[in-house]
């Protein structure tokens, strides 16, 4: 439940601290209570804009956080990755054509 990490040199020195120290840093925030509550695999989430993670809450209602993919459907698909780099293929080989032909 308990947030933890290493402070960055830079906050060390801006407190008026050895940068060369090592220091952690540790919190009980609500997101880890949130986490466990909501199934929630990455606290990162908290602060994502995505429709398809805020969608999934609602006020008085606790149900489990449903995964989704990390890329969105409507940006990216598989067909118009392979179609995009067989064009670029198609592209190179005609062009090395032309450069051996001169």
């Amino acid at each position: 439940m308990l947030g933890c990490g290493v402070l960055h040199p830079t906050i060390l020195k801006n407190a008026g601290k050895n940068p060369d120290d090592i220091a952690w840093a540790a919190g009980l925030g609500l997101e880890r209570f949130a986490m466990k509550l909501f199934d929630i695999p990455d606290v990162r989430l908290f602060w994502s804009e995505d429709p398809r993670f805020l969608e999934q809450f609602k006020d008085g209602k606790i149900s489990n956080f449903k995964p989704f993919s990390k890329v969105e459907m409507g940006l990216f698909s598989i067909r118009s990755a392979i179609k995009t780099f067989l064009s670029g293929l198609r592209t190179a080989r005609d062009s090395r054509k032309t450069i051996f032909i001169h």
